[in-house]
């Protein structure tokens, strides 16, 4: 999965923006189902660039997606959606849990969620959650 990255993004904010834009465009039936995907940091001849993960399908419930590294490869993001079929527009109680989990395994890891109203939010530590921190959109980003 980490293999097949996107184009290269000069922000972890700007890769998350991409992401989900690809999601929105579309290609994903995202008023359904949860997509999630992963933000990594590659560091490769000295040039360090932020990329994310194809987004996966992760059900209508939610669940995880498995990810296996490559060298210079490092963890910074997890992404996912809320569905419009979930009137949540905070991150959720079970997002919270998961989130206290992962960060144990890799500290620097935040989490982003787009809203069914289409509204990025990060949540970078404890405090952050369940409103999380709006992210505005930037128009130029594309997938």
């Amino acid at each position: 999965m980490a293999d097949n990255l996107s184009k290269p993004y000069k922000t972890r904010n700007e890769a998350a923006m991409g992401g989900f834009k690809n999601i929105m465009a579309g290609n994903h039936p995202n008023k359904y189902d949860e997509y999630a995907f992963y933000i990594l940091l590659v560091v490769e001849s000295g040039q360090a660039n932020y990329h994310y993960t194809p987004p996966e399908k992760i059900g209508s419930s939610g669940g995880a997606l498995k990810l296996k590294l490559s060298k210079g490869q490092l963890l910074r993001a997890y992404c996912h959606t809320h569905p419009a079929r979930i009137s949540e527009e905070n991150f959720s109680a079970d997002d919270f849990t998961e989130f206290k989990r992962t960060v144990q395994l890799y500290s620097a890891l935040v989490w982003y969620l787009l809203t069914p109203s289409e509204q990025l939010r990060v949540a970078q530590s404890e405090s952050d959650f369940r409103a999380g921190q709006e992210v505005k959109w930037i128009a130029s980003v594309q997938p």
